[in-house]
């Protein structure tokens, strides 16, 4: 009970709590819109060129060289220690390092993405969406990322105040502000629909953002504490971009490791199978994407407790979160069973009709996500993430090489994408537990 009744726990079921409400809500406006996308985009190639723009446009957030993570850990506790002045001087110095970074990525972006042949880059003809059309909806969405840079910093902040919650409530009603949009615009023609689409997610990515900045820093904890170029520290900007580093590394691989899929499965066989891809994932997903939420607040959460050496607190999450994936498994191979009466319900006439290779192939990958997300959050939240480096580092090279030779004596097997998931994360959620458990014996000293 101490770990619900302490001052942690309760903070900590209120933001499991929020964030189950809002991502709850955008889960089922999920299933809602991609019928909706589905039915705006007539033609699935476009509508598979549309979700790959959007995967893809993320990329851009690798090149913070790791800010936002290293301001979230440090500022974390700089607030336990309510230390003002260095709070001030950790905030101001990473909002001025990322305006830098964005300014430098919009100038290098503005003289260079006109000279890319984005036809090629989505694996789509010009047949289907003229090459001038997919050049502006980049550049586009390339201005709305930019411009998120900046303004998104404020989820560092909010992670480190323990209001993670928020985060997943600005995510919902940004999805909802595309989906009304969605709804309501007639569909033209693919070069009209491609480029209001863009318009609309620069938009409603940006301005809920600029909205709940205001609001954070009236925070009690953060009063006076507003960004001044006359607080930038260099330590303490050395200090965020060493931490961020770390982070930025594991990202990346991370990255490419997992948030690829979309795009290999458009290159190296076609953006349809992009679309059947999407559906699989949406559904075995399901269950991960509750997790992931339930893990959200934790990783602040636990470099708080490691802070202030609360050994019991967190040996008790840890275990907690070990038992959760027990149930999460089951959760995943009961999706198999109800799928295609799911996919049929969801999709309506645009069903797909299931293969249960596939799907008994994403239950596991699923599984195997449940447990690399408690590994990955506690070695993030202790700041100890080498272990990670080495196992993704490698794992980089086995997943390109898999699905490289994978695809080039299977063309249309886009299966091989999942599968190559599978075997590059399982080794790391073998490793990884072991120097978990080691770090939380250590603040029992």
């Amino acid at each position: 009970m101490r770990i619900i009744e302490s001052n942690k726990g309760k903070t900590l079921l209120r933001n499991i709590s929020g964030a189950f409400v809002f991502k709850g809500l955008g889960m089922l406006l999920s299933f809602f819109s991609l019928p909706i996308y589905m039915k705006f985009f007539d033609n699935k190639l476009v509508l598979g060129v549309w979700f790959t723009i959007l995967s893809t446009s993320n990329w851009i957030f690798m090149f913070d060289i790791g800010i936002g993570n290293g301001l979230r850990n440090c500022l974390t506790r700089e607030l336990v220690r309510g230390d003002k002045k260095r709070i001030k001087s950790y905030i101001s110095s990473a909002y001025i390092m990322i305006t830098i970074i964005a300014i430098v990525l919009l100038g290098i972006g503005t003289l260079l993405l006109g000279y890319v042949n984005w036809n090629n880059f989505f694996n789509i003809s010009e047949n289907v969406v003229d090459r001038g059309t997919l050049s502006t909806t980049v550049k586009i969405i390339y201005i709305g990322i930019i411009l998120q840079f900046i303004f998104k910093i404020v989820i560092s902040i909010l992670y480190a105040l323990q209001k993670s919650a928020v985060n997943n409530m600005i995510a919902f009603l940004t999805s909802l502000f595309q989906f009304m949009a969605v709804l309501l615009m007639p569909s033209l023609s693919v070069s009209e629909n491609l480029i209001r689409l863009a318009l609309v997610f620069v938009v409603s990515s940006n301005i809920l953002y600029i909205v709940v900045t205001v609001f954070a820093f009236r925070d009690e904890q953060l009063r006076g504490c507003g960004v001044s170029f006359s607080c930038f520290d260099k330590e303490a900007a050395m200090k965020t971009i060493n931490i961020g580093v770390l982070f930025l590394w594991t990202q990346i691989l991370h990255f490419l490791i997992v948030l690829t899929d979309d795009y290999l499965v458009t290159k190296f066989t076609s953006p349809k199978y992009e679309v059947y891809f999407s559906i699989y994932y949406k559904l075995f997903y399901l269950v991960g994407m509750a997790f992931a939420l339930a893990l959200t607040p934790v990783w602040s959460a636990v470099t708080k407790a490691h802070e202030e050496r609360d050994y019991l607190w967190v040996k008790k999450i840890y275990k907690i979160s070990n038992f959760a994936v027990i149930l999460g498994v089951i959760g995943e191979f009961c999706m198999i069973a109800v799928m295609q009466f799911v996919v049929n319900i969801w999709l309506g006439n645009h069903a797909i009709r299931v293969d249960y290779t596939y799907a008994f192939i994403f239950a596991v990958y699923g599984s195997i996500m449940l447990l690399q997300s408690v590994q990955e959050t506690f070695a993030y939240g202790f700041g100890k993430v080498m272990v990670l480096c080495v196992c993704y580092t490698i794992g980089v090279l086995v997943k390109y090489s898999f699905v490289y030779f994978g695809t080039m004596m299977y063309p249309n097997a886009w299966i091989i994408v999942v599968l190559s998931n599978i075997l590059v994360i399982l080794p790391y959620c073998i490793i990884q537990p072991f120097y978990i458990k080691s770090e939380i014996e250590k603040l029992r000293d």
